[in-house]
This record gives C-alpha cells, structure tokens and sequence, in this order.
C-alpha cells in the first residue's frame, strides 16, 4: 500500500465504522492466532510475541465497542476507509507471509496502530498508522 494521505483527510466516524474497525481487528487477530496455531516450530519468544499481539487486537477491538470510540474518533482527523484499509492489509500480510518474525513485526505495528486509534489522537493514530505502513510494505519488498 502506498503512502497516500488523502486518506487523512477530517471526518467523523459513525457507529457502523467503529464497529467495522472493531470486526477488522478481530479478523486480524484471528488471523494472527491461525499463524500461530499453524507454525509449528516456534521459538517460545516468538509464540509469547503473537499471543501479546493477538492479545492487543483483541483489547482493541473491546475498547471500541465498550467506550463508544464514535466520540473519541470524531476529531480524530483521519477516515474510517484509511483505518479500515491499514489494518485489511496488515491481515492480509499476516495471512501471507512466511517468515515468523515479519509476522510479529506486522502483528506488533498493527497493535500499536489499534492503541492509537483507541486514544481518538489524531497525530498518534496517524504516526502508527504511517508506521503500521512502512511495516506492511517493508514485508512486500
């Protein structure tokens, strides 16, 4: 995914947005749970840094349903299409690729990108999420 910040552009996020984002991080985290549970041979270091991940999704995704995020994100300043749009590529790239450990890097930036949007913070949201960017595409080099 290129850089394009036409996706930051202000809006508010509706109730149907937040949710979408929530299913978004479930999917991920499932996502990173299957590659966890389908890689046999990993190091325990490894295996402890997709369950915090996974783990971290999950939180994520509670707190916007749980703390009705609709108020926090309406002055986040970025679009609920570039929220979405980070974090299917982040899934697709856990779902994708085989080294271990560009999983956990794409797992842990995701992570981060979901605390961030769970903040309402636009210039964090946008830090991680540019972040979570150059992570995704270091892994499609």
């Amino acid at each position: 995914m290129a850089a394009n910040d036409s996706h930051a552009t202000p809006t508010k996020l509706s109730a149907d947005d937040v949710f979408d984002i929530a299913d978004a991080l479930l999917d991920a985290a499932q996502a990173t749970f299957g590659r966890r549970r389908d890689t046999p041979n990993l190091a325990n270091s490894q295996r402890q840094e997709l369950i915090d991940s996974e783990t971290s999704m999950r939180s994520d995704a509670d707190s916007f349903r749980a703390a009705g995020i609709v108020l926090l994100g309406a002055d986040a300043g970025v679009s609920a299409k570039f929220l979405r749009d980070q974090i299917a590529e982040a899934k697709k790239v856990i779902e994708a690729t085989r080294e271990v450990r560009h999983v956990i890097e794409v797992a842990t930036a995701l992570a981060s990108f979901g605390g961030a949007i769970a903040t309402g913070q636009a210039m964090a949201i946008l830090k991680a999420g540019r972040s979570l960017q150059h992570t995704i595409e270091k892994q499609n080099v």
